[in-house]
Protein backbone atom coordinates (compact mmCIF):
# COMPACT_ATOMS: atom_id res chain seq x y z
CA UNK A 1 0.00 0.00 0.00
CA UNK A 2 1.35 3.11 -0.91
CA UNK A 3 1.08 6.78 1.07
CA UNK A 4 -2.11 7.40 -0.56
CA UNK A 5 -3.72 4.49 0.54
CA UNK A 6 -3.87 2.82 -2.86
CA UNK A 7 -2.70 -0.96 -3.11
CA UNK A 8 -1.84 -3.52 -5.73
CA UNK A 9 -4.06 -6.16 -6.20
CA UNK A 10 -3.59 -8.95 -9.53
CA UNK A 11 -7.34 -9.78 -10.77
CA UNK A 12 -8.20 -11.74 -14.04
CA UNK A 13 -9.91 -9.87 -16.48
CA UNK A 14 -11.69 -10.95 -19.74
CA UNK A 15 -12.67 -9.01 -22.67
CA UNK A 16 -16.06 -8.85 -24.18
CA UNK A 17 -17.96 -6.86 -26.59
CA UNK A 18 -14.96 -4.64 -27.12
CA UNK A 19 -14.57 -4.02 -22.98
CA UNK A 20 -12.51 -5.01 -20.24
CA UNK A 21 -14.13 -7.15 -17.26
CA UNK A 22 -13.05 -8.08 -13.81
CA UNK A 23 -14.74 -10.12 -11.69
CA UNK A 24 -15.27 -10.79 -7.74
CA UNK A 25 -15.68 -14.00 -6.74
CA UNK A 26 -15.72 -15.99 -3.91
CA UNK A 27 -12.59 -15.38 -2.15
CA UNK A 28 -10.55 -11.90 -1.91
CA UNK A 29 -13.18 -9.51 -2.63
CA UNK A 30 -11.39 -6.61 -0.78
CA UNK A 31 -10.24 -5.25 -4.09
CA UNK A 32 -13.88 -5.64 -5.65
CA UNK A 33 -15.42 -2.47 -2.37
CA UNK A 34 -12.11 -0.84 -2.62
CA UNK A 35 -13.00 0.06 -6.76
CA UNK A 36 -16.80 0.25 -5.87
CA UNK A 37 -16.01 3.23 -3.08
CA UNK A 38 -13.13 4.49 -5.37
CA UNK A 39 -13.90 3.65 -9.02
CA UNK A 40 -10.91 5.43 -10.17
CA UNK A 41 -8.52 2.71 -10.89
CA UNK A 42 -4.92 2.05 -12.42
CA UNK A 43 -4.64 -0.92 -14.74
CA UNK A 44 -1.35 -2.05 -15.79
CA UNK A 45 -2.09 -4.53 -18.75
CA UNK A 46 1.20 -5.88 -21.10
CA UNK A 47 3.60 -4.01 -19.11
CA UNK A 48 1.40 -0.18 -19.94
CA UNK A 49 -0.30 1.47 -17.10
CA UNK A 50 -3.57 3.46 -17.40
CA UNK A 51 -6.27 5.19 -15.91
CA UNK A 52 -10.14 3.50 -15.95
CA UNK A 53 -13.13 3.75 -14.01
CA UNK A 54 -14.51 0.96 -12.53
CA UNK A 55 -18.67 0.43 -13.20
CA UNK A 56 -20.44 -1.96 -11.70
CA UNK A 57 -21.92 -4.29 -14.25
CA UNK A 58 -25.90 -4.57 -13.84
CA UNK A 59 -29.06 -5.66 -15.98
CA UNK A 60 -28.28 -7.50 -19.97
CA UNK A 61 -24.67 -6.61 -19.58
CA UNK A 62 -24.78 -8.16 -16.26
CA UNK A 63 -25.81 -11.43 -17.85
CA UNK A 64 -24.05 -11.22 -21.01
CA UNK A 65 -21.09 -10.83 -19.24
CA UNK A 66 -21.60 -13.49 -17.04
CA UNK A 67 -22.42 -16.31 -19.56
CA UNK A 68 -19.21 -15.15 -21.83
CA UNK A 69 -17.23 -15.06 -18.13
CA UNK A 70 -18.60 -18.15 -17.00
CA UNK A 71 -16.59 -20.44 -14.16
CA UNK A 72 -16.59 -24.60 -14.97
CA UNK A 73 -18.94 -26.40 -13.23
CA UNK A 74 -15.88 -27.83 -11.30
CA UNK A 75 -15.05 -24.24 -9.80
CA UNK A 76 -18.18 -23.54 -9.16
CA UNK A 77 -18.55 -26.30 -7.20
CA UNK A 78 -15.33 -26.11 -5.35
CA UNK A 79 -15.74 -22.24 -4.16
CA UNK A 80 -19.23 -23.32 -3.31
CA UNK A 81 -21.22 -21.68 -6.27
CA UNK A 82 -20.23 -18.32 -5.40
CA UNK A 83 -22.05 -15.07 -6.24
CA UNK A 84 -20.48 -13.28 -8.85
CA UNK A 85 -20.17 -9.28 -9.41
CA UNK A 86 -18.58 -7.89 -12.33
CA UNK A 87 -17.10 -4.20 -12.80
CA UNK A 88 -16.17 -3.19 -16.47
CA UNK A 89 -13.02 -0.63 -16.56
CA UNK A 90 -13.92 2.58 -19.08
CA UNK A 91 -10.74 4.22 -19.99
CA UNK A 92 -10.57 7.47 -18.75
Amino acid sequence: MDAEGSSDTVVAGVESGGHLYAAANHWPRSWYNRAIENPDVKITRAGERADYRAVPVVGDERIRIARDYSLPWVIRLLSGFPTRSFLRMDPR
